[in-house]
């Protein structure tokens, strides 16, 4: 029941307001959406959702996905979520993962869901980081995985997502002691691949005692009689119960 909450509170959390653009037309959007003068947002996200901005894109699905200054439709609020998580953006894929979780103006489809909240926390979208976790923790649309699920709630806490310690401690008390360190190795070899041990690069005594002018000579007649014709002109090679809809 608690990981329930803890979804649901995610859910909650992931509302109106896409993170505001350098831009004036999306910022007066969002000031109208603040305002709670939803005709007017939608006045000013509609032509610059039409004209590609995924940011746009998604805070006009928000309108239409809780019927804010327009007739609720899931099918319109799908066609703007879709296309800005097609062009990357991570908001409009944790919102199409909702959409395909619940059914909303789409048939059920966990693994659809899963596939969405999987591109959205690949980005650092901390609520479908939790929700994924969830999802791993059930077997929900992928197989179960109770170490994936430990490293997604542990990489939500990091960014201090409300109720992932939580959700994280509960979890670990299901898990048995070769689950746990299968997380931790997990946890580990993400780090370091995100921030890997610079290689220090050895010099023999011999060299160390070349003359710099002279070395930096014989290094350019090997260099130019070795490399390739095309370097040779400067160019480069190169929780765990079923979430219910408050819909």
């Amino acid at each position: 029941m608690m990981a329930r909450r803890h979804l649901m509170s995610g859910l909650a959390l992931v509302m109106l307001l896409a993170m505001p653009v350098a831009q004036a037309d999306l910022a007066a959007g969002l000031e109208a959406a603040g305002r709670q003068d939803w005709t007017l947002a939608r006045t000013e996200f509609e032509p610059l959702a039409v004209g590609g901005d995924t940011a746009a894109m998604v805070n006009l699905g928000n309108l239409y996905m809780k019927g804010l200054g327009v007739d609720q439709d899931y099918v319109e609020a799908r066609r703007w979520y879709q296309q800005a998580a097609e062009r990357g953006d991570r908001g409009g894929q944790g919102k199409l993962g909702l959409l395909h979780y619940f059914g909303l103006g789409v048939p059920i489809d966990y693994g659809l869901a899963a596939h969405w909240f999987l591109q959205a926390a690949e980005q650092g979208e901390e609520t479908a980081e939790t929700i994924l976790a969830t999802l791993y923790a059930r077997g929900e649309g992928v197989e179960r995985d109770l170490a994936a699920a430990y490293v997604w709630y542990t990489r939500a806490m990091e960014q201090g997502y409300p109720g992932a310690e939580q959700a994280r401690t509960e979890l670990v008390e299901t898990m048995s002691p070769g689950e746990v360190s299968e997380a931790l190795s997990r946890l580990s070899a993400q780090a370091a691949r995100n921030h890997p041990e610079p290689v220090p690069v050895a010099e023999s005594t011999a060299s160390r005692r070349k003359s710099p002018v002279r070395r930096q000579h014989s290094t350019r007649r090997q260099r130019v009689k070795s490399d390739p014709p095309h370097k040779r002109h400067g160019s480069r090679a190169s929780g765990h119960t079923r979430p219910r809809s408050r819909h």
